[in-house]
């Protein structure tokens, strides 16, 4: 199957999904003669190393989906691999009349699919995603998402205290004691985030950083890459940036619950990810080995 031309729809806004699909990227890139990816521009700086297309997502309508629809059909793609694991994706793809259309049996959307891939709740996320080229006779080994890191290291502990919700920051009281125990000088952190939590790294200051530098909510995605880029370590909770960072080679601090952990978590020789349950003493030991990782 692997000729002609392959969408790949991703969600269309989050930045963590979209950095898991780079090793599905990756096999469709060496398999199709082109792959073009169906998200949000806001994404688009993820993907800029990658030499593929960009079709931005309908926007809510019956109008806007029809115009969608042809703009595809004209596109002429043969192959959809549908890392959204929505109903409404899958609904898109088939009234745009792509023939091969690949993704997760989820939200009863089998029927909709040519090709219905089992979706596992705890398997890692980005081998689920590389069982969608699998699943088409693709040749693809388990892999990490790759991404070039853009600059230098500038010696600074990147942390991110908030995150989309509440649940997903990291334990504040535990972090704060660690940096503690590392007698991490205020002046060597730097608290970033989105526009949204710019409030949250203010509180987090307060309470056990009052000299970090705030940068959040001062870049887009293309200048979060590079402040990214350039940490010594990140640490967060559930988020996108964590993924985004620990895809550069950064070494990463993660905290996740503990349901998701064994499935959105990075556990590379340079990035340790923890449950949001984790004790102080287990978070400064987790934050000295990222600390101590060599570049």
């Amino acid at each position: 199957m692997p000729v002609g031309r392959a969408l790949l729809v991703l969600k269309p806004r989050y930045i963590g999904d979209a950095v898991l699909s780079l090793p599905l990227l990756d096999c469709l890139l060496a398999a199709f003669d082109s792959v073009s990816i169906c998200a949000s521009e806001a994404l688009r700086p993820i993907f800029r190393d990658r030499s593929c297309g960009w079709l931005s997502p309908p926007e809510p309508g019956l109008a806007a989906v029809l115009r969608w629809r042809r703009l595809v059909a004209r596109e002429g793609f043969h192959a959809a691999f549908l890392a959204n694991r929505s109903f409404r994706s899958a609904l898109q793809v088939r009234l745009a009349g792509v023939p091969v259309r690949i993704g997760h049996r989820t939200e009863a959307r089998g029927t909709l699919l040519t090709v219905a891939v089992p979706y596992s709740s705890i398997r890692p996320e980005v081998e689920c995603l590389l069982d969608l080229a699998r699943a088409c006779g693709l040749e693809c080994s388990t892999a990490s998402p790759v991404l070039p890191r853009l600059e230098e290291p500038d010696g600074k502990l990147r942390v991110q205290p908030g995150a989309r919700h509440p649940w997903k920051r990291p334990p504040w009281s535990v972090l704060g004691e660690a940096l503690s125990r590392l007698r991490i000088a205020d002046s060597e952190l730097e608290l970033v985030g989105g526009p949204a939590e710019v409030e949250s790294c203010r509180s987090f200051a307060r309470q056990f950083c009052p000299g970090a530098s705030i940068v959040a909510g001062k870049t887009d995605l293309d200048g979060i890459r590079g402040v990214l880029s350039s940490s010594r370590a990140f640490v967060a909770g559930d988020t996108g940036l964590v993924h985004l960072a620990a895809a550069m080679g950064v070494p990463t601090l993660a905290f996740l619950s503990p349901r998701l952990a064994p499935k959105w978590g990075w556990h590379e020789p340079t990035n340790v990810t923890l449950t949001s349950e984790a004790s102080a003493d287990e978070a400064a030991e987790a934050l000295q080995r990222i600390l101590d990782a060599t570049y």
